[in-house]
């Protein structure tokens, strides 16, 4: 059994510490069943079907990558943080949850693989919100979002 540990990645290196999660991700999904990659979720997550009915358009596995990444990593950058505050306040959304600022965060850091022709760090922040809205099951705050937004293709 392969012991990979995001511990032994100390400091701020969080390029290091998505490529030991996306190598984490990779390999346990080799081993995994259907029935069992379901408990890789944390509970409190929205499903991924509940996601996708809600029109949130990432693949099933960027998806789950996007959650262990908001859950392990955690990254704050105070500069993104204010952008989702001052898209929240245009649309006149009165709080967004820090999951949902987590969420955006890590999908905006994100970098697109070689070779994938659609990935979700082309669109645009008020997308990404959306996204992230829709993973964190938000779903005044997403509709909220898309009225505000009418030329946006959300």
């Amino acid at each position: 059994m392969i012991n990979l540990s995001i511990k032994t990645v100390k400091g701020g290196d969080i390029d290091k510490k998505k490529e030991l999660l996306h190598y984490y991700i990779k390999v346990s999904s080799l081993f995994l069943t259907e029935e069992s990659t379901m408990s890789l979720t944390p509970k409190k997550d929205c499903l991924y079907e509940q996601y996708r009915r809600l029109g949130g358009i990432i693949n099933e596995q960027d998806y789950r990558s996007i959650r262990y990444f908001a859950a392990y990593i955690k990254p704050r950058d105070s500069l993104r943080l204010s952008q989702v505050k001052t898209i929240a306040r245009f649309s006149g959304i009165d709080f967004v949850s820090e999951e949902a600022e987590i969420l955006y965060d890590v999908m905006r850091t994100d970098s697109k693989p070689p070779g994938v022709k659609h990935h979700h760090i082309q669109m645009c922040d008020q997308r990404l919100l959306a996204e992230a809205f829709r993973m964190t099951g938000e779903v005044a705050s997403l509709q909220k979002l898309i009225s505000a937004h009418p030329r946006i293709d959300f």
